[in-house]
């Protein structure tokens, strides 16, 4: 189709931008006819916005400003852009879930533009922990009325959408079913499956990647390593990330030998180096996940995870691929760490296992499929060479 438009809203990003949210981009235009507006997450980082925005030469890409920092006055002129942006596309494309995304959809369906979305995460469901942690009935009915009002708008958003591309089935199961057409794809792999990996002798490090807040389970996580400090294990857990909780982690002592240290946001380098050291990944999210790009990482190394069974973590680490524990048990968390740290005989096999899985869902492949989905919608929406 000559001279088609397609508009991206994506969400908000009070960090600069880690690589695999350069590769959804990717992902998302890569097999898209020539898109001529790209709206990015807010990037602190001119170099990762560059990488963003070279993506095509056809894009031009609008920075909108992060929803938490921005101020109320602010958002007018920020829906005003974006409805200006949506009148003028024959398309729209929003990855959810994000403000802006919504936004985006909505002003689609007042203009009567058509517009399919994927959905990344369950923004409801963590609503409804924040919910369960409020410590005052006020706040609770606060986040309940967050969480019910959040999951009527994407199901509203999905069944006015023309293609709805859920990343894993339990997102799919919660959401999806509301839309006329779905697609369920799992979360992509990059780079390559390592062919081996190399234990490293010393000192064992327990490594955790991702926000430093109570979905994510690190006051968990904490107890946890608190535990095992207490029955003399020495190990060093890093926490490679940020968020509400960093002061908390950081105040943490563990007893005996073991210790705590907080590594911030790293870049791609740097996160690199530390999975090489690691022991383990451990990420005992408590609710909110879709299919985590931290446990993909890990697995491409062959690094042995443990994590919580929630979201679509089952789909990466079940059936023998890693170690599952239920989510907000401390104990059950302590002890799958101990079972890798002690080197039980079937960690090979599982490391194995999962990296044999993983190299299932490469990049390309997954790219081949929405490509597909999409031109399905319409075929100028996709490249002659795509798919």
């Amino acid at each position: 189709m000559a001279g088609l438009n397609v508009r991206f809203a994506d969400g908000p990003g009070g960090r600069a931008q880690r690589p695999v949210e350069r590769r959804m981009l990717a992902l998302a235009t890569g097999f898209l006819a020539a898109p001529t507006y790209l709206a990015v997450r807010e990037s602190t980082n001119t170099a990762s916005f560059t990488a963003a925005s070279s993506l095509s030469p056809a894009i031009v890409a609008n920075r909108l400003p992060n929803v938490g920092a921005a101020r109320l006055a602010e958002w007018p002129a920020v829906a005003l852009r974006i409805a200006t942006a949506v009148r003028r596309s024959d398309w729209v494309y929003a990855r959810l879930p994000s403000p802006w995304g919504f936004a985006a959809c909505r002003a689609a369906r007042l203009l009567r533009r058509p517009y399919w979305v994927s959905l990344h995460g369950d923004a409801a469901g963590v609503f409804d922990l924040r919910a369960e942690r409020a410590a005052t009935p006020p706040a609770r009915a606060y986040h309940r009325l967050r969480a019910r009002a959040t999951a009527r708008r994407t199901h509203a958003v999905a069944r006015g959408s023309a293609l709805t591309m859920s990343v894993g089935e339990d997102l799919d199961a919660r959401y999806g079913r509301s839309a006329p057409r779905r697609l369920v794809f799992a979360n992509f792999l990059h780079s390559t499956v390592a062919a081996s990996r190399e234990v490293r002798a010393g000192r064992p490090v327990v490594l955790f990647v991702g926000g430093l807040n109570h979905h994510k389970g690190l006051p968990d996580l904490l107890a946890a390593a608190g535990s095992l400090a207490a029955a003399g294990r020495d190990f060093e857990l890093r926490l490679v990330g940020d968020g509400v909780l960093r002061q908390q982690a950081l105040d943490t002592r563990l007893p005996g030998a073991a210790d705590i240290a907080v590594a911030g946001w790293l870049d791609a380098a740097a996160l690199d180096a530390e999975y090489a050291r690691a022991a383990l990944l451990v990420l005992p999210s408590t609710g909110g996940e879709g299919v985590p790009k931290v446990v993909m990482e890990a697995q491409a190394r062959r690094v042995p995870v443990v994590a919580a069974d929630v979201g679509g973590i089952r789909g990466l680490v079940g059936d023998g691929r890693g170690w599952l524990v239920e989510p907000g048990d401390v104990a059950g968390l302590a002890a799958a760490i101990a079972t890798v740290l002690d080197g039980c005989a079937d960690v090979t096999a599982r490391v194995n296992a999962a990296a044999e899985h993983l190299g299932r869902n490469t990049f390309d492949r997954t790219q081949d499929r929405l490509a597909d989905a999409v031109r399905s919608l319409e075929p100028g929406l996709v490249k002659d060479d795509a798919g």
